[in-house]
This record gives C-alpha cells, structure tokens and sequence, in this order.
C-alpha cells in the first residue's frame, strides 16, 4: 500500500471500530513487502489468518511469500486465503490452506512448508 491509500484506511479504524461495537481497534495497516513480513514487523505464530487479495501475483518470489506467510499464522491459524492469478490461465483463483488439502500440500510441499 502506498503512504496515501494508508492514509485513508487509517481514517476509517475508529469509525468501524464503534459500528461493530469494538472497545478498541482489532486492525492495523503496516507497510512493507509481502515478501518480508518479518521486517514489517509482523510476528512468528501471532496472526489467526491472513488474508491477500490479488497481491501474491504480483510478487516475483511466491514461494518466499508462502513461508513468510505461514510462519507468521499461528499453529491454529488453518485459514491462509490468497487470491492470485494462476500461472497458466490468468483466472483468479482462491484456496483456503487447510490441512489434508491436495492443492494446498502440493503447493506448501513446493515451498518447504509442511501443513
């Protein structure tokens, strides 16, 4: 996200904050690169799911981002939802990374992440 888009997000925290009835803000937007989440600040094993909207097709190291990803979701957090273009089609395409999922086993396998 640029420092602009940023910006307006972090205008609206305190509104949906009080529309769902929240006593404190349960969202935060960090810049930094998908690929580096560690240096974003984002913690090993501290998020229930992250969620990438049309963000992993852009990223030249899919694999770095998968594991950068993984190692951050909490050993609960079975959601990974990633939505990208697949490589042979250019149709969007979603998976959830549950366990047991064939999609999902081939394609953490490919990244050296074992689910």
């Amino acid at each position: 996200m640029t420092e602009e888009q940023l910006v307006v997000a972090r205008k609206y925290i305190e509104h949906h904050t009080q529309k769902f009835g929240f006593s404190e803000p349960n969202v935060d937007f960090i810049q930094g690169y998908i690929e580096g989440l560690e240096e974003a600040g984002l913690k090993e094993n501290s998020f229930d799911i992250i969620i990438s909207n049309c963000v992993v097709n852009l990223s030249p190291d899919k694999p770095r981002v998968l594991r950068e990803a993984f190692r951050a979701l909490k050993a609960t957090g079975l959601n990974l939802t990633l939505c990208f273009r697949t490589e042979e089609s250019c149709t969007s395409a979603i998976f959830t990374a549950a366990p047991g999922s064939p999609r999902t086993s081939r394609l953490t396998k490919s990244c050296g992440v074992s689910v």
